[in-house]
């Protein structure tokens, strides 16, 4: 065999090893270039899956606290009136009622009506929302409900409008005039926990 044909082979041989070179290194990144770009595709359809499931969930969140805003504006609008209402049965401030007996009973009439509106008023409002509420709100809802029950259930038997009360009529008169400080102290309470808990919802 000439030194030609084996110059020839050896040629041949390097040359192909270096087209089988070239080809693996091709046909490698072209791999290498597909699969990542189905990884980026992948990756990215999950981005978008993410970003539309974080924007459901937050629509989903800001409907629900906008329910509670609006939900805990109504019944403290409705304790609100309904503890100045039971209040002004047994006030333990400044009070002119009409100097004239006939006046002075349906100013102390009025009181007294208005403060059942507002009692049946709060009451339904809060029977109607009680299951949307935490139960230590609710429970603070309730105790002030039950307290303003009693003073308007009392109201009758010793308020303000009857004359010579009994020493047992005057003594619940007292303890209804402490009950009126002890329900705006509740009243406050509730109003600084719902603050806190609104506030939290905003962080």
């Amino acid at each position: 065999m000439s030194w030609e044909t084996i110059s020839g082979i050896i040629i041949s041989v390097v040359s192909s090893g270096a087209i089988i070179a070239f080809v693996a290194k091709f046909a490698a990144e072209l791999l290498a270039n597909r699969i990542s770009e189905k990884y980026k595709h992948d990756f990215e359809l999950k981005i978008e899956q993410l970003k539309a499931d974080l924007e459901n969930r937050n629509h989903s969140y800001q409907t629900k606290f906008n329910k509670e805003f609006q939900l805990y504006g109504k019944l403290t609008a409705s304790f609100f009136c309904l503890k100045n209402s039971i209040f002004w049965l047994f006030p333990t401030a400044f009070d002119y009622p009409p100097s004239d007996e006939e006046e002075k009973l349906k100013f102390y009439t009025k009181r007294y009506n208005k403060a059942y509106t507002d009692l049946i008023a709060a009451s339904t409002a809060l029977g109607e929302n009680s299951i949307f509420i935490p139960e230590n709100i609710y429970l603070m809802f309730e105790e002030i409900l039950k307290l303003c029950s009693i003073q308007y259930d009392l109201y009758p038997t010793c308020g303000q409008h009857l004359k010579n009360k009994s020493p047992s009529e005057n003594q619940i008169l007292r303890e209804c005039k402490e009950r009126s400080s002890d329900i705006q102290k509740q009243f406050n309470t509730l109003t600084q926990k719902l603050r806190e808990y609104i506030n939290q919802k905003l962080e």
